[in-house]
């Protein structure tokens, strides 16, 4: 699998907001360091949803191996590479570490020990694929683009950074959707099935499914519906919802920005994280907090 940066989906409005969706696959180890993007919607692969022999599998073809190994100093930030004899102990301790691993991680599998236990032991060795969109990339690319950020999360910056800098977005007039992973074959073929609403849940049910690492690969568009509407919404799983869009002109962004202004103000419910774009989230009713969605739902 290796290293893997693709746009998905980069749109724009006609008051100028740029939102991207991008598919990144980096090292697992440095997942936490994403994670810190506040204002970055993401969703991932789950160790919880993906069998254990899919995961070892995966690791077994093409483990995470890092490209050098840096010699110890102060700090967090490593400068100088251990010598040719050294590091090669060191890739071959870090091989055998990667061997153990998927042993006990196969191990537990086999006296059936769940999923979500026995795949933890062999993160360290797995690449992990991520859906992400922003309007906000400038802070993510400044930080991570950076000398002073570890290499693993670096060289993955680096190749969005370039990416997005040549991408040429696509216009979406007020009032239409960024739909990732919506195709123009879904709109199309099943336009006399679907509402609105419907195309947009498919884009939320697909973009929940990398955490099963199938998410491109979807040939049920009304499973991809039923999986927003009928799992992910009723269960509080709202972060896949927060990536389908409704493109705004100015005047309506700003009315919408002090509307949630308002709302964080009275009410408490926190304000999205796009500039310019409705996100389909802050549509839902209690989608901040699962307690008042349950009660909603007489739960």
């Amino acid at each position: 699998m290796g290293y893997e940066t693709k746009i998905i989906l980069d749109s724009v409005t006609p008051a100028g907001a740029r939102l991207t969706t991008f598919q990144l696959t980096l090292p697992r180890i440095v997942l936490a360091e994403f994670n810190t993007h506040k204002m970055v919607s993401k969703n991932s692969a789950s160790s919880r949803a993906i069998p254990v022999p899919k995961k070892i599998a995966r690791i077994e073809a093409d483990p995470f191996i890092p490209r050098s190994f840096v010699k110890n100093r102060g700090g967090m930030q490593a400068t100088e590479d251990l010598d040719a004899e050294v590091g090669e102990k060191a890739r071959a301790i870090w091989v055998a570490a990667k061997d153990a691993a998927i042993n006990f991680a196969r191990g537990l599998a086999g006296i059936e020990v769940h999923k979500m236990l026995a795949n933890r032991i062999i993160e360290a060795y797995d690449w992990h694929t991520i859906v992400a969109t922003a309007t906000e990339w400038s802070n993510y690319f400044a930080l991570r683009d950076h000398v002073m950020a570890q290499p693993e999360i670096r060289d993955s910056a680096h190749a969005a950074r370039e990416l997005y800098e040549r991408n040429e977005p696509t216009l979406v007039p007020a009032g239409e959707w960024h739909l990732p992973y919506v195709t123009g074959y879904d709109v199309g073929a099943f336009a006399f099935a679907w509402k609105e609403e419907d195309l947009v849940a498919m884009s939320a049910g697909r973009c929940a499914a990398v955490s099963y690492l199938d998410q491109e690969n979807q040939l049920d568009p009304v499973g991809d519906v039923k999986r927003a509407w009928e799992r992910l919404i009723p269960a509080g799983h709202m972060s896949p919802t927060e990536h389908p869009a409704m493109s705004l002109t100015r005047s309506q962004w700003q009315a919408l920005a002090r509307a949630q202004a308002n709302e964080w103000i009275e009410r408490r419910i926190p304000v999205g994280n796009f500039w310019g774009w409705r996100q389909w989230r802050k549509t839902i009713e209690n989608e901040h907090d699962f307690a008042l969605l349950k009660k909603g739902r007489g739960a």
